[in-house]
């Protein structure tokens, strides 16, 4: 004799965000764009791992 067990699932299934380090650093850049503007006129900046 075998003993059957069954579990509901969710519909859904939780999926881990997936990095994108592109994107990462331009909401950085985002970020510091009001402050840069001010101390760094007409520079470039370059940021790397969130400023």
């Amino acid at each position: 004799m075998s003993d059957v067990i069954t579990i509901d699932l969710p519909d859904t299934i939780w999926h881990p965000r997936e990095t994108n380090p592109l994107a990462d650093e331009e909401r950085a850049f985002a970020r510091l764009l009001p402050e840069l503007l001010r101390t760094h006129p007409e520079q470039f900046v370059a940021v790397y791992q969130g400023g």
